[in-house]
């Protein structure tokens, strides 16, 4: 793994933050926003090289085999680079697991998502009109009393005006509070949720007793949704696409 000159950023194969699936003919790696810190990743490039990768007077004996147990014939290495997106203006997608909820025996109704809301705002402090920055976009019965759903939070802003303006990252707001992007909100969630499951286990408490927390007991598959001015930003180069078609031509060679 490498990144641009001016600030190195290193994973190892066997970092949590980094996941790499060799299936069949498919290779293919991704890395986790949960496990890394995401503002120094944004507008990075890096290189990636698949294959027998060998340094100064060090051959590996590591390589890229298909089925028949032939390596592969030559590297592939290409260059990309990580959106540049403004996180003020991004919303966050997760999944999130909970306990103790009582009406949601239709998870298509008010009631349920306004319990889904509630739970998860009041692990977070946020004031009523933060609150609205939640939305439960599908729920699933697990068990008795317990449901996953798929949430997202969006931006801040607040009324200027006729109009409206997105905090910057740190700003004051009105209220006297300083601002929170989606990101930050969902960190807050993963930390507070995290330690609440640490705290049950030193006092080995049961995490689906009513009596742990608020009874959120799982947050996962987070999901960095761009602003729509970013993703025409993000819209792939026409020139890269022959690039992008000729490494899925040869990585689906036999």
């Amino acid at each position: 793994w490498s990144s641009d000159p001016v600030t190195t950023l290193q994973l190892d194969r066997n970092d949590p933050s980094i996941q790499i699936v060799c299936d069949g003919r498919k290779v293919g790696f991704q890395i986790d926003p949960t496990q890394i810190n995401v503002e120094d990743w944004i507008g990075m490039s890096f290189t990636v090289e698949i294959g027998q990768i060998s340094t100064a007077g060090i051959k590996s004996k590591s390589n890229l085999f298909n089925l028949n147990g032939n390596p592969i014939e030559r590297n592939v290495k290409f260059k990309k680079t990580f959106g540049n997106i403004d996180l003020n203006q991004a919303s966050t997608s997760f999944t999130v697991t909970l306990t103790e909820v009582n009406y949601c025996l239709d998870v298509t109704s008010e009631a349920c998502a306004n319990e889904i809301e509630n739970k998860i705002a009041l692990l977070l402090a946020l004031s009523p009109s933060d609150q609205s920055r939640i939305e439960v976009e599908s729920a699933t019965n697990i068990s008795k009393g317990v449901v996953e759903a798929r949430i997202k939070i969006l931006p801040q802003e607040y009324n200027v005006g006729q109009g409206t303006r997105k905090l910057r990252y740190g700003e004051i707001s009105s209220n006297g509070f300083p601002s929170d992007r989606s990101v930050d909100l969902f960190r807050k969630l993963q930390v507070a949720v995290e330690g609440e499951q640490n705290h049950g286990r030193i006092l080995a408490v049961d995490v689906s007793s009513s009596d742990f927390g608020n009874a959120i007991i799982g947050v996962r598959d987070m999901k960095i949704l761009p602003s729509d001015s970013d993703m025409k930003l993000l819209i792939t180069d026409p020139e890269t696409i022959k690039e992008e078609e000729e490494l899925y031509m040869f990585g689906s060679m036999k």
